[in-house]
């Protein structure tokens, strides 16, 4: 019997798109265009990247929710 997790296909479609961060309501890469890879814990398969924030990131997040409230 195979233990492998198999992903669902509508679940590999949305996981291996190219995905951004959310800042004042703008989907957004990470200032510095750095992405890290997601991998399916049951596989070890990559199956996806997302932005690495960095301090610039953080400080227009952290901008845009001082203006939110």
């Amino acid at each position: 019997m195979n233990m492998q997790a198999k992903l669902k296909s509508d679940v590999r479609d949305f996981v291996g798109r190219k995905h951004g961060m959310i800042i004042d309501g703008q989907l957004v890469a990470a200032e510095s265009g750095d992405t890290f890879d997601v991998f399916d814990p049951g596989s070890g398969e990559k199956i996806g990247a997302v932005p690495r924030a960095g301090a610039a990131d953080v400080d227009k997040a952290v901008r845009a929710a001082h203006r939110a409230f």
